[in-house]
């Protein structure tokens, strides 16, 4: 991924290959904020306006109303033209090395991301661009907090296009191997021997990017399980998709659709709608200021209505080929995502102390790539199963793993810390009055799992291979007590490991074990890995 400012405008005809995105993109980017200025606009306007404006409506000259109205459309005409002056300077383009996002007016700026960096193409459908058939299409690459690239917004059928050629590029498939599909008008520019159509219209061909075109933006769209056929491992330095649809007969279910009704218990028992819950009644029921519980709220919300719209109808399928996880899932924006198994370093099952009531379970992974700390995009791409029953969450664990069924019981059952070699001595509970017994940590043949949590319960693995850094940390009353904890230093994600209290010899002892572990190659396939 980078980033860098383009010297010459989206529209002014300097190179080929370019493509516009939706006409009513910018309005769509930035209508949040003209419905908060239409709000600040209306709180802000005293009552007596609004009488007035009333009287001025029905007892004045016959021509103000048609008058009102034609300001309106004057004003809407107004920002649609505006809103143009950007539309033009928007576009992306894809060429042998990378995609390419340019956009701007005063402050222009070119992105790109190449092909050789990229981890996933994703297809997202927020609310208000899915009520007009459009959805944006997401290309994350290794990096941190801002590596990943969006297209806003394309019709639903070149959005899924679009991520279909993406991903044959990805695999490194030559123009003829690229599956044709509708493209975006071409930029001004952009016409060329291998573009259909003088005028920008309809069908056509990007020179350097697409097959010939099919059906314009009505047409047919793809289909939604559309994803990377197969990744490179971790040592390979970058993902390997195949340049075709996924046939959805290969596709294995591995997640049935979560019901809506599961969906709706799983945010009402998550502890922020108590909160929520309890902030309420504070307000209703007491003298609290206002403004401080107000503010608890606001807080609360986002977070459960996340719970909500990353489980709503939530399916997850499994492509056995090639090793990628298929997840669909969404309510007020559907997202379509691929998650490479090969690319996942962590695993965590946990379940919070409301969950315990219903037996739910949740899975999460930390996956290389999606990188920086989480938030409502990386934590709906990193989570596997919302929500769902130990069958069916043990069922992921396993699936992702490679362990069977016996084995997690025996040494990663979630319940417990089944046969840990390494865990909290009878001191700890000083320092760890309710956790004790739960905290330990299992050394199996090439893995390394922690448990830890008596109310909430959470149990987590990782192969010893994917282990960055290993750090033994003690705090003052840890020092007193004669403990440690061994911290596991992974790829940036939902999962953190720790070796929680142990007696510090026992600390020291599993960080010169886990310090002989093996390393995967770095030079290439075949050659033995090194140890540190």
């Amino acid at each position: 991924m980078s980033g860098r400012h383009a010297h010459a405008d989206a529209g002014s005809g300097s190179g080929s290959g370019w493509h516009r995105v939706h006409r009513a993109t910018p309005l769509l980017r930035a209508w949040t904020a003209l419905l908060a200025l239409a709000a600040a606009v209306a709180v802000n306007v005293q009552a007596s306006a609004y009488v007035a404006l009333w009287g001025l409506l029905h007892g004045g000259p016959w021509w103000i109303l048609p008058a009102a109205l034609g300001a309106v459309v004057v004003l809407c005409a107004l920002i649609w033209l505006v809103s143009g002056i950007w539309w033009r300077a928007t576009g992306y383009r894809i060429t042998d090395e990378e995609v390419e996002l340019r956009r701007g007016v005063l402050n222009r700026q070119l992105r790109t991301a190449r092909f050789d960096r990229v981890q996933a193409v994703d297809v997202a459908e927020p609310l208000i661009p899915r009520l007009f058939g459009l959805a944006s299409v997401k290309v994350e690459t290794a990096g941190g907090t801002d590596s990943h690239i969006d297209i806003l917004y394309l019709p639903r059928a070149v959005a899924e296009a679009l991520r279909r050629d993406l991903l044959a590029r990805v695999h490194g498939g030559s123009i003829a191997d690229a599956p044709s599909h509708p493209s975006g008008d071409p930029l001004p520019g952009a016409r060329g021997a291998d573009a259909a159509g003088a005028d920008g219209a309809g069908t056509n061909a990007a020179p350097g990017a697409w097959g010939a075109g099919s059906s314009g933006a009505g047409g047919t769209s793809a289909g939604a399980a559309d994803a990377p056929a197969g990744w490179a491992g971790q040592g390979s330095g970058a993902p390997v998709a195949s340049a075709g649809p996924v046939d959805e007969d290969r596709l294995r279910g591995l997640v049935e659709e979560i019901p809506a009704r599961r969906a709706l218990g799983a945010a009402a028992l998550s502890a922020n709608t108590v909160v929520g819950v309890v902030a309420a009644v504070l307000l209703i029921a007491t003298p609290i200021a206002n403004a401080t519980v107000i503010g608890v709220l606001l807080a609360v919300v986002p977070s459960v209505w996340r719970v909500l719209n990353t489980s709503w109808l939530f399916t997850a399928k499994i492509d056995d080929a090639d090793r990628v996880l298929h997840l669909n899932y969404g309510l007020t924006e559907r997202r379509r995502q691929a998650v490479p198994l090969d690319r996942v370093h962590a695993v965590k099952v946990s379940q919070t102390p409301l969950w315990r009531l219903v037996g739910w379970w949740q899975v999460q992974v930390s996956v290389a790539g999606y990188g920086g700390p989480l938030n409502s995009k990386t934590e709906s791409t990193t989570t596997v199963l919302p929500v769902g029953s130990r069958e069916t969450a043990l069922a992921v664990f396993a699936e992702i793993t490679g362990m069977d069924p016996g084995e997690i019981e025996r040494v990663a059952t979630p319940e417990g810390r089944g046969a840990a070699q390494f865990t909290s001595p009878a001191i700890a509970r000083w320092v760890s009055p309710v956790d004790r017994r739960q905290q330990g940590v299992t050394l199996a043949e090439d893995r390394v799992i922690t448990h830890h949590g008596r109310v909430g319960r959470t149990v987590e693995t990782i192969e010893t291979s994917h282990i960055q850094e290993l750090s033994l940390t003690q705090g003052p009353i840890q020092r007193l007590l004669g403990l440690a904890t061994v911290r596991l230093d992974l790829v940036p994600g939902p999962v953190y490991m720790k070796g929680r209290d142990l007696a510090h010899e026992d600390a020291e002892a599993l960080v010169e074990k886990l310090r002989d572990r093996r390393l995967p190659a770095l030079t290439g396939a075949g050659q033995p890995g090194r140890r540190i």
